[in-house]
């Protein structure tokens, strides 16, 4: 038997960082939305009794911080099952490095296989504290949907679900580490953090145009990565109604509620940049795809 998960990639609409606990975390006010753009973790079982990492994309780190190595290993401590033998297969098409959280998702795609697989029956509520033993993005990409995030990330709590609309993802050759860019937002200091209230608002009255303007990412005036400036430009001269970066970056979206626009966008960009993608908002987190 054999389990394929869709993992999908989140976009970030709103992202602020509110200080620096004690802990060494931070403090974040997130709006996240997942969208249709997926790995595929195709998780069976095996006599060897280890966990196998198989995977389309070389991976740098040593297999054992993979994230969806350690979803494995903290799935068997929960559930006590002894000695498990998993081949993991990951079909990654998500970029890497990009604040679209594909190792989150990975890992999370990994917890809804092995709770089939195993047949143990946790909930998503269960998996979901799970995922906070690995990482802070990993609860919000098993639930999926758009949410308002908070404390250390995960602390979630359900938003309406964003207007269809067409969505323009860009990864420029830029990679951020996200510790790297927290430790920056440490030594910059913004006085101003802008109100999360009004996009909530507009998300809960299905306003789309205005969500678009109110989009925003602490992470811009912090890091100041040249590229991102200049694909937000060239969204809003191409016809998006709205443009940020999301996460950590590097990952530039434009929001168009035009298809043909959209198109035309997803066209020009992916002869000047290699990972470009056109998605849609979508309603979920990870989900089977087969057994």
């Amino acid at each position: 038997m054999k389990i394929t998960v869709a993992a999908p990639a989140k976009i970030n609409l709103y992202l602020d960082i509110l200080n620096k606990r004690n802990d060494g975390y931070h403090n974040v006010k997130m709006i996240m939305q997942t969208v249709s753009l997926f790995d595929y973790i195709t998780v069976t079982k095996s006599s060897n009794c280890k966990i196998n990492i198989i995977s389309n994309f070389k991976f740098f780190s040593p297999i054992e911080k993979n994230t969806a190595y350690i979803a494995a290993q903290k799935f068997f401590q929960h559930t006590k099952i002894k000695n498990p033998g998993i081949n993991i297969y990951i079909d990654k098409k998500i970029p890497v490095c990009a604040g679209l959280a594909g190792g989150s998702s990975d890992a999370a795609a990994v917890l809804v296989a092995l709770n089939k697989l195993f047949d143990t029956k946790l909930s998503k509520c269960t998996l979901a504290n799970i995922g906070r033993e690995i990482g802070a993005d990993v609860p919000f990409c098993i639930l999926g949907g758009t949410m308002l995030s908070y404390g250390t990330g995960t602390s979630l709590s359900p938003l309406p679900h964003l207007d269809d609309c067409f969505i323009v993802l860009v990864k420029p050759k830029v990679h951020v580490s996200t510790k790297n860019a927290y430790t920056a937002s440490d030594s910059v200091k913004l006085k101003i953090h802008k109100n999360i209230s009004p996009i909530i608002k507009s998300i809960k009255y299905h306003n789309l145009k205005s969500v678009s303007r109110l989009l925003y990412n602490r992470f811009e005036y912090i890091l100041k990565i040249k590229d991102v400036s200049k694909l937000k430009s060239i969204f809003f001269n191409l016809g998006a109604i709205g443009s940020c970066m999301s996460g950590s970056g590097s990952t530039v979206f434009g929001i168009f509620n035009n298809e043909k626009l959209a198109r035309r966008c997803l066209h020009i960009l992916s002869k000047r940049y290699k990972e470009t993608f056109l998605v849609h908002p979508i309603k979920t987190g990870c989900f089977i795809k087969s057994e």
